[in-house]
């Protein structure tokens, strides 16, 4: 399960990538869409289960934030959300310190797309969300999407200056 599990990290960095090149948020969120599904079935397959939480509520936030679909709490509803069943999976599964790590990429990216900031914040949220999954990838061995988060993040930095804001 392993190959497959980098196989479908290969497809979700691909798209990954492509959303750090982006120029505006709406066009980043089209990309991260498909990363997003990958990148969930990639953590199914190496039963990564605080992955497969995080990424359900990450394309379920992502599908929402890009139809600008607008529901008061919806940014308290998917951090609270995947802060509580993350925790849960933590304490009754996945005992390990790095379970942690795509509950709290996901819970600060969640609130940082769905806040009143800048694109470039949003940009920032991005590279540290970047960096506390690839630690995740590397604990649960799955190096391709480690190296993958990486060179996202690394392309990320380098596109900050060229963002236009919405």
């Amino acid at each position: 399960f392993i190959i497959l599990s980098n196989i479908c990290s290969c497809i979700s960095i691909s798209f990954l990538l492509l959303s750090s090149r982006c120029k505006t948020k709406a066009a980043m969120l089209r990309f991260q869409i498909v990363d997003v599904s990958f990148a969930t079935l990639s953590n199914v397959f190496v039963l990564g289960y605080s992955g497969v939480i995080s990424g359900s509520v990450s394309l379920i936030r992502n599908i929402l934030v890009y139809k600008k679909v607008t529901v008061k709490h919806l940014p308290i509803i998917l951090v609270s959300a995947t802060l509580i069943v993350g925790t849960i999976n933590f304490i009754f599964t996945e005992h390990t310190w790095y379970a942690l790590f795509p509950i709290i990429a996901s819970a600060s990216y969640t609130a940082a797309l769905c806040m009143k900031i800048s694109y470039k914040m949003v940009k920032y949220a991005l590279i540290l969300n970047l960096m506390l999954w690839s630690i995740y990838g590397t604990c649960t061995k799955n190096y391709v999407s480690t190296i993958g988060y990486v060179m996202v993040m690394i392309n990320a930095i380098s596109t900050i200056n060229n963002i236009e804001e919405e």
